[in-house]
């Protein structure tokens, strides 16, 4: 089980297999159905709090603990070039 900082935890999220979460930002939704246990944290504007536009992070982090495998996802409505 992954040790997370108390001042954290309310941006990191358990999903059990067969789970699903929708991921969303103000023009984008992603659908995710958990295969097997995965964890999802909010980045952008949840453990990264600073919104300078010089600051550039992901929306999420998706992290299969087991498999040791780690997703960042950056969702987007428009300038896609940016991402």
């Amino acid at each position: 089980m992954m040790k997370i900082p108390k001042k954290y935890t309310c941006y990191f999220h358990h999903l059990k297999p067969g789970e699903r979460v929708t991921l969303s930002d103000e023009q984008t939704k992603l659908y995710i159905k958990s295969d097997g246990e995965l964890y999802y944290v909010d980045v952008d504007r949840g453990v990264v709090q600073n919104t300078r536009d010089s600051i550039k992070k992901c929306d999420f982090l998706c992290y299969k603990e087991q498999e040791k495998l780690c997703h960042l996802i950056e969702l987007k409505g428009a300038i896609v070039q940016e991402a």
